[in-house]
């Protein structure tokens, strides 16, 4: 699942990239260059924005994942702007290859035992190893300075004193003497048992009962600094996957607070270790703690620990424990399965987000020198994997978003996956008029080795032509709304993301219906259907032995791949006029500028670049 997470990086790109147009490279040229002729591109750049990395999850063992597949997802920043999906394996864990923008600085995680976003940071380099090890995020004690020693039991008509190390009256949970209380907040109303602190001093402050506008919660108003517990006990079965959650609000700085899940069988014996989650003071947050009951328990006590701060009042509410709901039986539970009612289908992922595109943009003037306006052929594009639990692909449903054609050639498109054809059940979507594209039966091309799909033989089909030279490349032209062809693909068989390759896979144009004519991105091999008796003629310097593709002497490419929906030049303008930056980003090996493209103060010539 190594695309999935590579998936997932080259989403971030689209969503987050960072400030880093001057980063620390010694070698780095940063002549503004204005000339493509007078690039000097190192040898062995092929124009990508992003970097591979090492993903390694490790999750906490007190959760069975061989039986609950938690789903996680990463995000581009820290609002919450998804990228990709997927599942831990069956030991909780997460080990793979992901390819990420060189720009970003930080990637956000989350899944449901963390609740909150989870900030990954990244370097430079371009390939570095990340490692998030969430084993501690559950305890099997509460840290000192999360509780006291000096608890009441609050009961009418009075209070007792309390000296257990743990802040309960039975310490090791091995009876069910907890008392009554008058105040019924929890899961299980008919076993209200509830244990309230006191402060370091000889004051002693309970949490008190509040309403307002109906609602009823707990706060604790001190005068100084106190400590606060309550615990219950409710049934459970062994195998049980479930949910503490409470939520807090008024917390300030420096409070502490600890939920804690301990298992008990019918006698009120431990079974296994607890396992405790602490938390410090945030304005709000929804506190919660997630975990496998392991077999041979009937009963868990639940316990809320923490310490309020001298004269900060803080609230509790919805104190909840619960349990999941997986119809279909996948292992994913119904709130988090994007296919609740299929037992195959778990999640989504996309690339580069759910909610953005990414563009490629090619010329078409190979073997010879193109004028470098890369609109020839402009596609934003957006994939889609509909994912199982183990993170393979079922189906891919790709939208390509025609933009704009700065040409009179009627180019075709298509994309090459690392599969097998015969790993393909079926194709739909593609728009082919021309009749020079043969398709098996799978609706894939034939004559390949690997699966090779074509979107559509003519672009001229796709978008509507108003006539002259071109579409949406020339200011003052007819606008054409740029127009989707949607190509979906079911496997045979669930498909590794490793084995097919990650989007956009490798795609390509076929020029002016001369089927051997195709134009990759530099560094991207060509098809079996490709006329190699084209390379290394006019001005291609393809060398299929050393590993070149698609690029000049000079290193100069025929496409580009961005990471973002791009604003591409105007007809006939070479994008180192409309972009100040590119010169110098490619003539550095892409450590300089690496965020070229964006539209930031100085980087872009606006009058250079088509707008409708």
């Amino acid at each position: 699942m190594k695309t999935l997470l590579r998936h997932l990086v080259a989403l971030l790109l689209v969503l987050g990239l960072y400030n880093c147009s001057t980063p620390s490279v010694d070698d780095i040229q940063s002549e503004e260059i204005t000339d493509v002729n007078n690039l000097k591109v190192p040898d062995g750049f092929v124009y990508k924005t992003n970097k591979t990395v090492n993903l390694n999850i490790k999750m906490p063992s007190a959760i069975n994942f061989d039986k609950y597949r938690s789903r996680f997802d990463v995000y581009s920043d820290s609002l919450g702007e998804h990228l990709l999906s997927g599942s831990f394996d069956r030991n909780g864990r997460f080990n793979e290859e992901i390819v990420v923008p060189m720009t970003l600085d930080k990637l956000y995680f989350r899944s449901k035992v963390t609740d909150s976003l989870i900030p990954l940071s990244t370097s430079y380099t371009e390939r570095e190893n990340i490692t998030l090890d969430l084993e501690d995020l559950y305890l099997d004690t509460i840290p000192e300075g999360y509780w006291d020693k000096r608890f009441i039991k609050k009961e009418l008509p009075s209070a007792a004193s309390n000296n257990s190390d743990n802040g309960l009256t039975n310490g090791d949970f091995t009876n069910n003497d907890f008392g009554t209380s008058r105040y019924i907040v929890t899961y299980n109303p008919n076993d209200p048992r509830f244990y309230h602190t006191v402060a370091t001093g000889s004051k002693y402050y309970a949490l008190d009962w509040y309403e307002e506008g109906g609602n009823g919660f707990l706060a604790n108003d001190p005068s100084e600094k106190s400590y606060y517990a309550f615990s219950q006990t409710v049934d459970v079965t062994g195998g049980d996957q479930l949910t503490l959650s409470v939520d807090y609000t008024k917390v300030s700085k420096g409070d502490k607070y600890a939920l804690w899940i301990f298992p008990r069988d019918a006698n009120g014996y431990p079974v296994n270790p607890s396992v405790i989650r602490t938390f410090k003071g945030k304005k709000s947050e929804t506190a919660s703690l997630f975990r496998t009951i392991p077999d041979g328990a009937s009963q868990v006590t639940i316990a809320i620990f923490g310490r309020a701060n001298k004269n900060k009042a803080f609230e509790f509410d919805n104190v909840t424990l619960t349990g999941i709901t997986d119809t279909d039986n996948d292992g994913v539970e119904d709130e988090y399965d994007d296919y609740p009612n299929d037992a195959e289908k778990t999640v989504d992922s996309y690339y580069p987000s759910e909610t953005t595109y990414a563009t490629l943009a090619f010329e078409d003037n190979w073997p010879g020198r193109g004028d470098y306006d890369f609109n020839d052929l402009v596609v934003d594009y957006q994939f889609k994997q509909e994912l199982n639990a183990d993170n393979q692909m079922l189906a891919l449903e790709v939208d390509f978003k025609f933009k704009a054609i700065g040409a009179s050639n009627k180019n075709g498109f298509g994309f090459q996956m690392d599969v097998s054809p015969d790993l393909i059940e079926s194709v739909t979507g593609s728009k082919l008029t021309e009749g020079y594209i043969s398709l098996s039966g799978n609706g894939t091309e034939s004559g390949h080795n690997k699966a090779t799909i074509i979107v559509t033989d003519n672009a001229f089909n796709v978008l509507n032509h108003p006539g002259g030279i071109g579409i949406n490349t020339s200011p003052g032209n007819t606008y054409v709304t740029p127009k989707s062809v949607t190509i979906r693909i079911e496997f045979t068989q669930p498909v590794s993301p490793d084995d097919a390759g990650y989007a956009p896979y490798n795609p390509f144009i076929i020029i002016n219906g001369e089927r051997g004519r195709e134009v990759h991105l530099p560094g991207y091999v060509p098809t079996d259907l490709a006329d190699a008796t084209l390379f290394g003629t006019q001005n291609d310097d393809t060398n299929l032995g050393a590993g070149k593709y698609y690029l000049t002497e000079n290193n100069l490419p025929w496409g580009i791949n961005l990471p973002t929906s791009f604003d591409y030049p105007i007809e006939g303008t070479e994008i180192l006029e409309a972009y100040n930056h590119f010169g110098q980003w490619a003539q550095s090996r892409g450590y300089s500028f690496m965020d070229w493209y964006d539209n930031r103060s100085g980087y872009r010539n606006t009058s250079k670049i088509y707008s409708k």
